[in-house]
């Protein structure tokens, strides 16, 4: 009883002390704080039901996980977080246009078989280097490509990240990178050409093609024998026929033996001759670049 007069005092003195907003105002707040929260309850709750979002709902949801997923690239490509780890196999850093889950089983495949997982395969002076054992000028060709897409993601940036990866060795490009220029080579399927079809070929196809290509050698080398074969019967036919006109025409076969042992000093003549006239040229270039 003596708390309730308290705060019929209280609130009686407020009011005429201050007016009515006084005693309005803090449960306007409260009644706008519960509104809120019991809508915010109630959206959840209404979402959990029926399990769909409205577009004005799911908007920032989405613009917030595109900005993140945006900063997270730019954060690899200037070799940060996970772009620095070049050992073992991880779902590919890249996720842009050319990425899909097939490509992705199909990139892990070659990386395993290429280089067991391992990014800084090959020294710099190899011919193919990298977790996809690249060629300098295939990846070369491939920041080419990727440039229009890495300058609309980061500006001057991307462009001049790009211009220093063509001056360096793709064993040394980062994580990121490497992916990147996988899937841009592989663009759906149309590069894969670069690699062998172990990954993405059925066992089947892979015992057709090998016993195909087994065939093919085979024929190949009966077709070289056949052909070794009627080219020396030839030449020995040749020979024969030879050996019997010189028999039945000595004086004509010695003159034409003269002619051609003639005409072969002759060549050797002028053989000597051109390679002594080349040494001589040599040895006055020489003698002037000395000067």
């Amino acid at each position: 009883m003596l708390s309730r007069l308290q705060s019929a005092t209280v609130a009686a003195f407020t009011l005429g002390a201050f007016g009515l907003g006084a005693v309005l105002a803090p449960v306007a707040v409260a009644s706008e704080a519960d509104s809120t929260s019991t809508a915010v309850v109630a959206q959840d709750s209404t979402s959990a039901d029926t399990g769909a979002i409205t577009s004005d709902q799911a908007q920032p949801a989405a613009t917030s996980a595109s900005v993140s997923s945006a900063q997270r690239e730019r954060n690899y490509a200037r070799g940060l977080g996970l772009a620095k780890d070049r050992y073992g196999i991880r779902p590919s850093l890249y996720r842009g246009a050319w990425y899909s889950p097939i490509a992705e089983k199909h990139r892990i495949c070659i990386a395993k078989r290429e280089s067991h997982g391992n990014y800084k395969a090959g020294s710099s002076r190899s011919a193919y280097q990298g977790a996809y054992q690249m060629s300098r000028s295939l990846a070369r060709g491939a920041t080419w490509m990727m440039q229009p897409s890495v300058k609309k993601l980061m500006g001057d940036e991307g462009v001049r990240i790009l211009a220093k990866l063509r001056k360096t060795p793709v064993v040394q490009w980062n994580r990121y990178w490497q992916d990147r220029a996988f899937f841009t080579i592989w663009r759906d399927g149309r590069g894969k050409g670069h690699w062998s079809g172990l990954c993405w070929k059925s066992p089947a196809q892979i015992k057709a093609e090998k016993i195909a290509h087994a065939k093919a050698v085979a024929k190949a080398k009966a077709h070289a024998k056949a052909v070794a074969k009627a080219k020396a019967k030839a030449k020995a036919k040749a020979a024969a026929k030879k050996k019997a006109w010189a028999k039945a025409h000595p004086k004509a076969a010695a003159k034409k033996a003269k002619a051609e042992a003639k005409k072969k000093a002759l060549a050797k003549k002028k053989a000597a001759a051109k390679k002594k006239a080349a040494a001589k040229k040599k040895a006055a270039a020489k003698k002037k670049q000395k000067r």
